[in-house]
């Protein structure tokens, strides 16, 4: 095999985006730095002058998909901060997620899939979860609007339920459309009087 020659820093994102790849293709049991390293068409200890290990090399992988999935919502929030902040977002989250099924996939559909836990209306979740996210953009669009917390988690949580449940029906197969994605996630959310 020939090796591929990377500039400083550039070796690094390409392992990343190719572990992303192989993840979704044979999972995590399958997944292998050595094999990343052939994709990439390195050296087998390559990878190893980047990352410890394949748990830090999968831990790296999430906080990639996290870190462009954060900038793009926060992008969004920050181009909408008006009375469309909310169901902005939520068109973005639906769009972004399709147009990186890979990263979806790995996120909600794979062996390592974050839990979102719920008591008395309260959200627990690890950090790097994509609803931290969306939910910390809709918390401060909406604390101004909305002083009860519950009441605003609520309206956070039906939000999150379908633009994701929309996303995975459309991953899944279960559901097709012949139109716009962000404009079907618009008309699904300006449906709930969202502000």
């Amino acid at each position: 095999m020939e090796k591929t020659s990377y500039h400083h820093g550039a070796l690094r994102e390409e392992l990343i985006k190719q572990g992303i790849k192989l993840l979704n293709e044979e999972g995590v049991s399958q997944f292998s730095l050595r094999r990343v390293a052939a994709l990439c068409k390195v050296s087998h200890t390559a990878p190893y002058k980047h990352f410890k290990s394949k748990e830090e090399f999968i831990e790296c992988i999430i906080k990639y998909i996290m870190g462009s999935f954060s900038e793009e919502i926060r992008k969004v929030a920050k181009e909408h901060p008006g009375d469309r902040c909310l169901l902005e977002i939520g068109k973005r989250y639906v769009t972004y997620m399709l147009e990186h099924q890979d990263y979806f996939n790995l996120l909600f559909l794979g062996q390592k899939n974050a839990v979102v836990t719920i008591t008395d209306m309260q959200f627990g979740y690890e950090t790097n979860h994509p609803f931290s996210i969306f939910t910390e953009v809709a918390t401060d669009y909406l604390k101004e609007k909305i002083s009860d917390e519950g009441l605003r988690n609520r309206m956070i949580l039906q939000c999150w339920s379908s633009v994701h449940g929309l996303v995975h029906l459309v991953i899944s197969g279960v559901v097709k459309y012949d139109g716009n994605y962000g404009e079907l996630a618009d008309m699904m959310l300006s449906s709930m009087n969202l502000y």
